[in-house]
């Protein structure tokens, strides 16, 4: 039986529960004489390059100390050169590594320069760790609503991260309001990655790790994907070969839906972890659907037989409607590389073939059945609309001097977020994961922890009209989110054109009441954001308002 797995508009992901037939028979294994040796298929495009990993900053006893210097460089991606403001002059930047319980130490260094006559991008910038719960507090913690880092100028971001963080593929990136998109899609953008995974999997210890960015550099307004700067990636892997690929969307505003195989016929993925966060027990997936900020873990598998090749590519999506015709537009399906088998076949253990059939993490499984039935909540409406001069959230532009929301430690959140567009959206927010709780008012028995979720459009009842997705997710905040910080669509044109906003959260333990927020915000509190929420609260905004930004099919 296949079912899906938080999953608007059908599309996330593919989780298998239980298939007829077996992965060893699937991948053909089970059936290739061992010690044979099988030749390697090739892509017909000359221009496909071996698989390349980035290079890489390895902690000392668990800390991170290193320097990230923003300036420009000149690079190649298939038949084109370009000159992008990139960090220490690489557009593959470095891997970060790190253990929980230990501290980061990173200095972050503009010195960017415009790329062309009218670009201003580089002025200033700022540093966000994606996916981390840690301090937001400035000039030092993961703070971006306070910290502006001028041309020729320096900060400092140094902090412990608590034992509590997840174990996984986070990553870093610039995040200057009305910026972001511009320095993301020139290359700014790169991995950091919390302590051992795999401590928690060992029946795929031992896995070759592959790190893989997927980025869309960008020639006025087309997108060239591409793995590691590569246009098209050879992945190489022996029969029965176990590889863990950790592939970020650190593209600014395209949505992935990953693929390996042929026509009629998907080869599996084992999914360990999304956004950094494990499953309750790996899943097989015959795809992976990647918003732009997430990213994926998964096992893959060398097979023998017809899957000694397998084309690896984003398949279409559904990406916008028309609010007149109904016409539904979709992304062209593209090709990032493939997979090639060669070598001699490797021993695979039973138990790393029958993902379905490891015991789920019971204190997972528990913290999040503990959240969803929380009783005691505060309830929120976000809104996602265009509106005069860009899109909005609750009917209003982003202003870096508002406090749009204050929650208080400890208080379980349960927002509900609303496409009202007709087009694709996220959700991210700073310092905190969540879980998706229903979808479209069906409940996600399934669910797991995120930090973006995908807001999409469906059709209503399945043959209606086509309409934008309806999300509620639930979350709290630990004592070290005090602080000023963000959330907002990570599609980083539209969080540009607006949709963002701000949030603080206050300790009450430590004395700290909605007040203090204020503080970092000297435009004060919006109507309904100074409190901690209440039950039912929403904010105000006009829905349908006309668009100044349209949207981008």
């Amino acid at each position: 039986m296949i079912r899906s797995l938080i999953a608007p508009a059908g599309l996330l992901l593919t989780l298998v529960t239980a298939i007829a037939e077996p992965l060893a028979a699937q991948l053909e294994i089970v059936s290739a004489p061992r010690g044979r040796r099988l030749s390697a298929a090739q892509l017909d495009s000359p221009r496909c390059a071996p698989y390349t990993a980035p290079g890489e900053v390895r902690p000392v006893d668990g800390n991170l100390v290193t320097d990230l210097v923003m300036a420009p460089a000149r690079f190649r991606i298939g038949d084109s050169t370009y000159t992008r403001n990139v960090y220490n002059g690489q557009y593959v930047a470095p891997v970060l590594r790190m253990s929980p319980t230990r501290a980061l130490n990173v200095n972050v260094t503009n010195n960017m320069r415009p790329i062309s006559p009218t670009d201003s991008s580089w002025r200033s910038t700022n540093q966000h760790y994606h996916g981390m719960i840690v301090t937001p507090l400035p000039p030092m913690g993961d703070n971006v609503t306070n910290v502006h880092i001028a041309a020729g100028q320096s900060n400092r971001n140094q902090f412990p991260v608590p034992s509590y963080q997840s174990e996984g593929m986070m990553w870093y990136h610039p995040h200057p309001h009305g910026t972001t998109a511009a320095q993301v899609a020139g290359g700014l953008a790169g991995a950091l990655i919390i302590g051992d995974l795999l401590a928690s999997y060992p029946q795929y210890r031992g896995a070759t790790e592959r790190v893989m960015y997927v980025k869309d550099t960008r020639d006025g307004g087309t997108a060239y994907l591409n793995i590691n700067g590569n246009a098209c990636t050879l992945l190489a892997i022996a029969p029965g070969e176990q590889q863990l690929w950790r592939i970020g969307n650190m593209t600014p505003g395209t949505w992935l839906n990953l693929k390996l195989g042929r026509p009629g016929r998907n080869y599996p993925f084992i999914v360990l972890a999304l956004d950094g966060n494990h499953l309750t027990r790996p899943a097989r997936m015959d795809s992976v659907f990647i918003a732009p900020g997430s990213r994926a873990e998964v096992i893959v598998i060398g097979g023998t037989g017809e899957w000694q090749h397998a084309r690896f590519y984003t398949d279409a999506v559904a990406s916008s409607f028309s609010t007149t015709t109904g016409q539904v537009n979709r992304s062209p399906a593209v090709d990032l590389g493939a997979l090639t088998t060669r070598g001699v076949l490797k021993a695979v253990a039973p138990e790393a073939l029958a993902p379905e059939t490891t015991a789920e993490n019971a204190a997972l499984v528990d913290s999040i059945r503990r959240l969803v039935t929380e009783a005691d909540v505060d309830t929120f409406t976000i809104r996602y609309q265009r509106v005069p001069g860009g899109l909005g959230l609750n009917g209003r532009l982003y202003d870096p001097r508002r406090l749009d929301r204050a929650v208080a430690v400890g208080r379980t959140q349960e927002w509900t977020l609303i496409n009202e567009t007709n087009f694709l959206h996220t959700f991210h927010i700073h310092q905190t994961d969540f879980v998706v709780t229903r979808i479209n008012g069906v409940p996600q028995p399934d669910s797991v922890h995120l930090d973006n979720v995908h807001l999409g459009i469906h059709q209503r009842g399945g043959t209606g009209p086509w309409v934008g997705d309806t999300v509620v997710i639930r979350f709290k905040f630990t004592p070290i989110a005090a602080g000023p910080f963000v959330y907002h669509c990570h599609d980083l044109f539209h969080e540009d054109a607006g949709m963002m906003a701000n949030v603080c959260v206050y300790d009450p333990a430590r004395g700290q009441q909605p007040g203090t927020c204020t503080q970092w915000f000297p435009g004060g509190a919006s109507a309904g954001g100074g409190g901690h929420g209440g039950h039912g609260s929403e904010e105000s905004g006009a829905s349908g308002a006309p668009a100044a930004v349209p949207p981008r099919e």
